[in-house]
């Protein structure tokens, strides 16, 4: 289910008291903390706002906390880089020194996604290699001719 945080009412308790309809911008500038309790449709009963999914993007550290890293790929970027291709190794080892920064950031989506564009860019990286690896022998080239 799909749900459109610009459009959505929350209901918050502060100081005991019932406040809402609120939307999410509305939410945000009255200072809801962690603990806060929120409801909205959809939700059984009232939950702490760290815990309603599309409200943990405002507490980014609780995030990370409860999510591992993902993996940086950097030692495997480092080697290939040397060893293979120069040009796509070089690109893998930016994507996987932006992983671990993202992360903590709190952005773990962007540091997902920086994870997965090193694992690609380091499968590249191998694969240019071993299609180079016949034609350095054919022509007699050190096999580090991509480099």
């Amino acid at each position: 289910m799909f749900l459109d945080i610009d459009v959505m009412q929350y209901w918050a308790l502060i100081n005991n008291v019932k406040v809402g309809p609120l939307y999410f911008d509305q939410l945000c500038a009255i200072g809801v903390k962690r603990d806060t309790l929120v409801w909205r449709e959809g939700l059984r009963q009232w939950m702490p706002a760290d815990r309603v999914p599309e409200l943990m993007q405002l507490f980014p550290q609780h995030v990370s906390r409860l999510v591992q890293c993902p993996p940086t790929y950097l030692a495997w970027a480092v080697v290939l880089t040397l060893l293979c291709c120069l040009p796509a190794g070089i690109v893998a080892i930016v994507y996987s020194s932006n992983v671990e920064s993202k992360y903590a950031q709190g952005d773990l989506a962007g540091a997902q996604r920086a994870s997965q564009n090193a694992q690609i860019w380091c499968i590249l990286s191998f694969v240019l290699g071993i299609i180079g690896l016949p034609f350095a022998f054919i022509t007699g080239m050190p096999f580090n001719w991509l480099v």
